[in-house]
């Protein structure tokens, strides 16, 4: 796998490998994976050159998604969702995001810093026969060591957002294609 440092690349694309399998690509090199654990809804892990975790969604009314490190009793992250879709995520050590949806149907996606910049704009695509995602990042942006962990978390908020929302019925019949 390429590490985040070593990107040379303002485009990354999400693409479905398998039944709820995803590698998060810069040209050929894979950046990250993610791949499901269980069933939809439960565990997902989250692999990279920087590190392995573990995506377990938690909570009905406030739901949120909370990221470890395997054997680790504190979260690398947590994502806290908005009912609406998007919402904010908070790193370890302090870094926070916002992950924004753009436009009635949610067809873009824009993570900001907590300065307002913008790290990257996701823009699904649910009607091939995988989900899949170009994820822009803007030109001369510094990138964060953390890139890995956000682009596959924000991927994963989008598919579960899109997936329990039944925002269109290509995502319904995607995922019913794939056994879930």
């Amino acid at each position: 796998m390429t590490r985040s440092t070593e990107l040379g690349s303002t485009r990354l694309t999400c693409r479905g490998t398998g039944r709820l399998e995803f590698q998060i690509l810069a040209g050929d090199s894979v950046l990250g994976t993610l791949n499901c654990r269980e069933d939809w809804t439960a565990r997902f892990t989250s692999s990279s050159a920087e590190e392995n975790l573990y995506f377990r969604k938690v909570g009905l009314i406030a739901p949120r998604v909370v990221v470890r490190s395997k054997g680790s009793p504190t979260p690398d992250a947590t994502l806290y969702l908005a009912w609406r879709g998007g919402g904010s995520i908070t790193l370890s050590r302090g870094d926070s995001f916002k992950l924004i949806p753009k436009g009635f149907w949610r067809s873009e996606w824009v993570l900001k810093d907590s300065k307002g910049l913008t790290i990257f704009t996701i823009r699904p695509d649910f009607k091939s026969g995988q989900p899949e995602a170009n994820i822009e990042i803007p030109p001369a942006h510094t990138l964060p060591r953390s890139l890995p962990l956000l682009a596959t978390l924000c991927w994963y908020a989008v598919l579960l957002v899109s997936y329990e929302g039944g925002q269109a019925d290509e995502v319904a019949a995607t995922l019913a294609s794939l056994s879930i």
